[in-house]
């Protein structure tokens, strides 16, 4: 896979910095138009006092992944639309999520990896601003973050989202015009976002600690397949509420916690069944499944045979 790395904290008002990176040529001074072996499309870059925007509007032509750095020219990043999100929090730990419909709100001098597949669009907005530009209220909420918060996306994002990308039928005078237009207003949507932090549905809006305690919670279910998870007692343990700790789950695995669980279980008893010495009692004792009926009834429910049969036809 290819491996590309961006430092957004480089002062470049002219970009230059990213067309280095991903090739291609400047149509004017805000469009860069790529055909190359990595993308096929443009990006749309404007920098003005409040923020700086990065609209991209590709097709990949290869896997590929970009390390974005964000750090000293910016106080502030925000990443929208993005699949295959890692948050590195150091050298040897990181967190995976996905915002294909929302957005990654970023402190200063932070690290964050996009994957996209050949084929993939790569619809995605790249947003920085600083302290001074933005509400105190804001800021007040912004300093207690431990790193990152992340959003699902609401209406107004998604909207803004359908307009923006349909730019085509825009006579290409007005496409300046139009694109600063829409970095103000995905500015005072950023901002909605943070500025209702108190009222905004609590099981949209995900800290770096709530992700942490949701993978937490998969370490915990993966080193013990055999003992069914207890989410009363694992969100007494974490100090989050039931609510928050099933959403954000849900969001990051794209199962519930039981869903999760059930599913590496079976899927390690496949495994197992492999294992000729091994009877499926034993399978099934070492499981935590209550008895043979019981194993053959849920892995008959994924894969759509009994243990017995499917041993047969390995």
């Amino acid at each position: 896979m290819k491996r590309v790395s961006i430092n957004q904290g480089v002062i470049d008002p002219k970009f230059l910095h990213i067309k280095e990176v991903v090739g291609g040529a400047f149509k004017n001074e805000y469009q860069l138009q790529i055909k190359n072996e990595l993308f096929d499309g443009s990006i749309f870059m404007f920098h003005q006092e409040k923020f700086k925007i990065l609209i991209l509007d590709l097709k990949v032509n290869q896997d590929i992944t970009f390390d974005i750095y964000s750090a000293q020219a910016f106080d502030f990043s925000v990443f929208c639309f993005a699949d295959e999100v890692s948050y590195f929090k150091d050298q040897s730990d990181l967190l995976k999520f996905s915002t294909a419909h929302g957005l990654v709100f970023l402190k200063q001098e932070e690290k964050v990896s996009f994957t996209y597949h050949k084929g993939d669009a790569l619809k995605c907005v790249s947003f920085y601003m600083n302290n001074d530009k933005i509400n105190p209220k804001i800021l007040d909420y912004i300093h207690q973050l431990h790193q990152f918060v992340f959003h699902k996306g609401d209406a107004h994002l998604l909207l803004w989202k359908k307009s923006t990308y349909n730019y085509h039928s825009l006579h290409p005078i007005l496409l300046p015009d139009w694109f600063m237009a829409k970095g103000h207003e995905l500015y005072i949507i950023i901002q909605n976002i943070l500025l209702n932090v108190d009222i905004i549905d609590q099981n949209e809006l995900f800290s770096t600690d709530e992700v942490e305690k949701a993978f937490e919670v998969k370490n915990k279910i993966l080193s013990d397949l055999r003992t069914k998870p207890k989410i009363h007692q694992l969100q007494e343990e974490l100090g989050i509420s039931t609510s928050k700790l099933e959403a954000v789950f849900k969001h990051l695995f794209d199962h519930t916690i039981y869903q999760f669980y059930q599913e590496k279980r079976i899927g390690v008893v496949k495994e197992d069944l492999k294992d000729q010495t091994k009877t499926i009692s034993e399978i099934a004792y070492d499981y935590g499944f209550t008895n043979v009926h019981h194993l053959s009834k849920t892995f008959k429910d994924y894969y759509g045979m009994s243990p017995t049969v499917y041993r047969k036809n390995i």
